[in-house]
């Protein structure tokens, strides 16, 4: 099933490659894209910082047991401003959302495992070894205004996550949130703030540090 997911996503394939990419990286398709991919808006760019090999970033393409990929579609919105920075191999489950006009930056051996959204208008940074599970929602902007007396509040801040990350099922991390190494997020948490001491599980809505000098295994 996903080898015919991605014979028939081939022409989404080359439009991604062909138009982001210099040639000499192009023709190797190192992005590989399913047919339950949605192009909404490509602009910007998108920028490889790693030695290319074909399929080296999957869009689209997975397999979590709960989701069925033909009902579930992938989305790609990508604005003028927007700049995708690949550090290495990335995996991006089907069901994906991808709407940028900032700047995200991807770790090596990053992966989605099915249907969570990024949204960004500022700065997103993801460390090497991050695993972000299904249904989770990552974005860096309130979208609207927020205000106390005549001050306003910031709408984005950036979002950094260090390297291995584990961000458990229907998680919500927002604005100006920091997740040092070696972390796990705990299923339902809603993160909004920066946690300082590593290899920790941050548990539930109140995403309080709950276990310190935890190591976890991909």
């Amino acid at each position: 099933m996903i080898l015919i997911d991605v014979l028939l996503g081939i022409f989404k394939s080359v439009r991604l490659n062909f138009k982001y990419l210099p040639l000499k990286q192009a023709v190797k398709f190192p992005i590989i894209v399913s047919r339950y991919t949605k192009l909404k808006k490509l602009q910007g760019k998108i920028t490889i910082n790693s030695p290319i090999k074909t399929g080296m970033i999957l869009i689209g393409i997975g397999n979590v047991g709960i989701i069925d990929n033909r009902y579930t579609r992938s989305i790609l919105e990508f604005g003028k401003t927007s700049n995708i920075i690949f550090n290495g191999s990335a995996r991006f489950g089907n069901g994906t959302k991808i709407s940028n006009s900032g700047i995200i930056s991807f770790g090596n051996n990053f992966c989605i495992t099915a249907r969570s959204d990024l949204v960004c208008c500022e700065f997103m940074k993801f460390g090497d070894d991050c695993l972000v599970s299904w249904d989770c929602l990552i974005m860096d902007t309130d979208f609207h205004k927020v205000y106390k007396g005549n001050k306003v509040g910031d709408v984005t801040r950036k979002i950094v996550l260090g390297n291995n990350v584990w961000v458990g099922c229907r998680t919500l991390i927002l604005k100006g949130s920091s997740i040092p190494d070696g972390s796990v997020i705990g299923a339902g948490s809603t993160v909004g703030g920066t946690f300082e001491k590593e290899n920790t599980i941050i548990l539930n809505e109140s995403a309080k540090v709950k276990f310190e000098d935890i190591r976890w295994e991909r």
